[in-house]
């Protein structure tokens, strides 16, 4: 007995079988294109893919664990990025590419439903912890940053699931949170991290003698490195978005550009969680060199 989800999924398969014996380009049906099942996923392509992004997840986030639990918390939190945005984000990251897999597996109304709201909640995330990191919030203004923010998520998601599932006015919003953040991100590489970060304190710290400025050359190498990887990442994070507007028939019947879309992201987090470390340390070193000054 088959569900509805079969019976829409039916007319793309028939679309696929006849796209492969007539001289026609492959239709859209429902929005999607048709694809080969294999193992009874739906689009095995983005599934694959998906997956591949929450391994990468699980690795880097392990990763930048490992050498941030090897010290304390630095404690100036307004100015670096902390263990805690750092490990949630991942955590949401990982919820999301499991929703996209699930969702690329079988597509039903609760399977769609949770990949949109994953991935939304992700942007909310990602948001509030380049707003943060880039303009050095307090933790006061932090608080309610992330308050406006869930509160707004919030609403969209009530919204959407008591009004109607607009997917136009959901994909418009996490695109133009997105473009907040590479506008964000791309002035802090630009012109605001020469106003802060370890080469203030190494200015500050340059008199304190020759561990001091041992400490502040290594943070000032750390964050220079930092910054070329989080600008790459832009970039190419970015560049790899190109797919879902150029979107074209599925190759083999499996690999869309939705698809492409999540292959393209799976060896970009490492720029990512890269750069988080080497804020992390250069907040370490700022605070060294900090004690070095009071003692």
């Amino acid at each position: 007995m088959w569900a509805i989800e079969d019976w829409r999924h039916q007319p793309r398969a028939g679309a696929r079988n006849r796209a492969t014996t007539l001289p026609y380009a492959p239709i859209k049906y429902f929005g999607k294109w048709p694809f080969r099942r294999v193992l009874g996923a739906q689009e095995p392509a983005s599934v694959l893919f998906s997956l591949l992004n929450l391994a990468a997840q699980l690795w880097w986030g392990a990763w930048y664990r490992r050498r941030a639990r090897r010290g304390a918390e630095a404690p100036s939190r307004g100015r670096f990025l902390t263990q805690r945005q750092v490990l949630a984000q991942c955590a949401l990251s990982c919820n999301a590419w499991l929703w996209s897999a699930v969702f690329h597996t079988r597509d039903t109304p609760f399977t769609e439903r949770a990949d949109y709201f994953a991935a939304g909640l992700l942007v909310v995330a990602s948001s509030y912890v380049c707003l943060a990191r880039v303009f050095r919030l307090s933790p006061r203004v932090r608080a309610g940053l992330l308050t406006l923010l869930l509160g707004e998520y919030a609403r969209r998601v009530r919204s959407m699931l008591l009004l109607r599932f607009d997917y136009g006015r959901w994909v418009a919003a996490c695109v133009a949170a997105g473009g907040l953040q590479t506008l964000c991100w791309s002035w802090w590489l630009g012109w605001g991290r020469r106003a802060e970060g370890v080469e203030g304190v190494e200015r500050e710290e340059g008199t304190e003698g020759a561990l001091g400025a041992e400490i502040a050359s290594q943070a000032a190498s750390a964050t220079a490195a930092g910054t070329r990887r989080l600008a790459l990442f832009v970039v190419l994070l970015n560049a790899a978005s190109a797919f879902e507007i150029a979107d074209f028939p599925p190759l083999a019947a499996a690999l869309d550009a939705h698809a492409a879309w999540h292959l393209a992201t799976v060896p970009l987090w490492g720029l990512w969680y890269r750069f988080a470390w080497a804020d992390h340390a250069s907040c370490r070193s700022a605070a060294q060199t900090g004690q070095l000054k009071q003692s």
